[in-house]
């Protein structure tokens, strides 16, 4: 916040000062807790052995969260799996524990994403559309730097969970304020590049994914890079660098993402990997 002031000091940058001090004074109270049925769905899925017919229960309470499941079960990732199905209880036997799990994910990042009707819905679709794609580059490189597939497919959906918080803390203050926050686009840029991954990681903790997850998200820029080795973490920064490189029609240069990142993992098995999806140089 206090950099924020620094770099918007005119009377016409009050708006962002204060989302900024907002964020700032108490960031628990912008990441929202889950609803019930995704809050019990996501601690089962987190167990080792979780109990099916709980699992089938806890989604089964919220006809939307049962629709992202039926949904993901349905998608062209499973379409191998033949007829459609139209029961959860199928529909995590199709898709698995994993596969239930960033349903779940997608369920509650979907929630976030503003109304047609918000001055930021444009962006925060392209949050939701940038981050479903992150996931599945992610999933193709986590063998690469040593992490779990399933893992860095979750945390590819979440990586950038930080932006639609804060746009969803200056809806919330646009309804207290009962106008339109007067902000300029670098300072909406601003406010995203300082806020977006302590908030990540902050989520990350609350929605009980544990301190992995919460590593991971919150140092998915790696500037400065973590002390300790971040398999998932590495795994989010070459993904995320992938799909902006493929957006724009560019090369992604590995050998200076390498040392930017400071980056432990398998630099031959990632090359080859994103050879296949165009994205490497």
């Amino acid at each position: 916040a206090a950099r924020l002031a620094a770099l918007f000091p005119a009377p016409s940058h009050a708006d962002v000062r204060a989302i900024a001090a907002s964020l700032a004074a108490d960031p628990a109270a912008t990441v929202r807790q889950l609803p019930a049925a995704a809050q019990q769905a996501l601690a089962l899925v987190q167990m080792a052995e979780p109990s099916v017919p709980r699992l089938v229960f806890a989604i089964e309470r919220d006809p939307t969260l049962a629709q992202s499941v039926l949904r993901h079960a349905n998608s062209a990732l499973h379409a191998a799996a033949g007829r459609p199905c139209y029961a959860v209880l199928e529909a995590i036997g199709r898709i698995g524990v994993g596969g239930t799990k960033q349903a779940v994910l997608a369920y509650t990042m979907e929630a976030l994403i503003c109304r047609p009707d918000d001055p930021f819905a444009p962006m925060s679709r392209q949050v939701w559309e940038h981050s479903a794609r992150t996931s599945a580059i992610a999933r193709t490189l986590a063998p690469a730097f040593g992490a779990d597939a399933d893992e860095a497919a979750s945390l590819g959906l979440l990586h950038d969970v930080g932006k639609l918080l804060v746009f969803d803390r200056i809806a919330t203050l646009r309804t207290e304020w009962k106008r339109e926050p007067q902000l300029a686009p670098d300072a909406v840029r601003m406010l995203l590049r300082e806020f977006h991954e302590p908030l990540g990681g902050l989520a990350m903790f609350r929605w009980s994914l544990g301190a992995p997850a919460a590593t991971a998200v919150a140092a998915h820029h790696r500037a400065p890079a973590p002390p300790v080795r971040d398999p998932l973490g590495e795994t989010l920064f070459v993904a995320e660098a992938a799909d902006l490189a493929l957006e724009r029609g560019t090369t992604l240069d590995l050998e200076a993402l390498w040392i930017t990142g400071q980056l432990t993992g398998s630099a031959v098995r990632v090359e080859a990997a994103l050879a296949q999806l165009g994205a490497a140089a």
